[in-house]
């Protein structure tokens, strides 16, 4: 092992020392998988898995005649999925590939953050989703302490330091980000222009993974994360889950929304 490799070693141990004494280091990863499985299950329709992949973690959970439908930018990583039904290469943000309310669950884990504009990826999440339907996004918040380092970074500069301190870590830890509206506040305003009502939101301050190869910075890192946890200080959490649903469209007569008859 070379000498770099066993100074950050060394430093990660120290870390995780300390972070078995917490009890709040659960990402929510696991919560959007079982989030998106019941909604799936609760369905025998279509369940889209934006930026699919090479996996898709919830279809294991899969207890009904719900069809998953991988979609993803890159042919190569998709061509590695086994768990889905069908896999189709597209761009999120321009066009999905499917009809108009045709799809029950529009779901992404670390995608949104990846995007250049999430507005285009909202208007067709909107669009595909039956009335009712729902979309499940899992990202990271772009004011996180390790975000802000990402965002300050060069993106080939930032990328190698990826890999150097998380090197068993999965590709997409290198991909570009934008972080486009990617905080609680945002995300909920964009949901809301693009006629979805909010079902469910939930945050994580856990972020120290990224910090453990230096253990002082870890230190300070884990410091401001649990003040911003002990306050619920959302625009600081690192990570966000939002569950909503496409509101069902307005009922007319001549012309008239009924909420507008009396």
């Amino acid at each position: 092992m070379s000498p770099i490799r066993s100074f950050v070693e060394s430093n990660r141990r120290a870390a995780t020392a300390i972070e078995r004494r917490l009890l709040y280091t659960e990402p929510l990863t696991g919560d959007y998988e079982l989030t998106v499985a019941r909604a799936m299950n609760a369905s025998a329709g279509l369940i889209v898995d934006i930026g699919g992949g090479r996996r898709c973690v919830f279809a294991k959970h899969r207890r009904s005649a719900a069809k998953i439908v991988a979609v993803d930018i890159s042919a190569e990583e998709l061509s590695h999925n086994e768990d889905v039904d069908e896999r189709i290469v597209a761009d999120a943000t321009t066009q999905l590939p499917f009809a108009n309310d045709s799809v029950d669950v529009v779901c992404s884990r670390s995608v949104v953050e990846h995007l250049p504009a999430i507005d285009g990826y909202l208007a067709e999440a909107h669009r595909v989703l039956r009335p009712g339907g729902l979309t499940v996004s899992l990202f990271a918040s772009k004011n996180a302490p390790y975000a802000l380092i990402k965002r300050a970074l060069p993106h080939s500069v930032g990328r190698r330091l990826m890999h150097a301190i998380k090197p068993y870590s999965s590709p997409f830890v290198g991909f570009r980000t934008h972080y486009d509206q990617c905080t609680l506040r945002a995300m909920k305003r964009a949901l809301a222009r693009h006629g979805f009502e909010i079902v469910e939101t939930r945050v994580s301050y856990y972020q120290a993974d990224y910090f453990k190869f230096l253990f002082p910075l870890y230190l300070v890192n884990l410091a401001l994360e649990l003040a911003a946890r002990s306050t619920r200080c959302t625009p600081l959490a690192a990570g966000v889950l939002i569950v909503a649903r496409k509101k069902p469209a307005a009922l007319e007569v001549d012309g008239l929304p009924l909420s507008a008859l009396g």
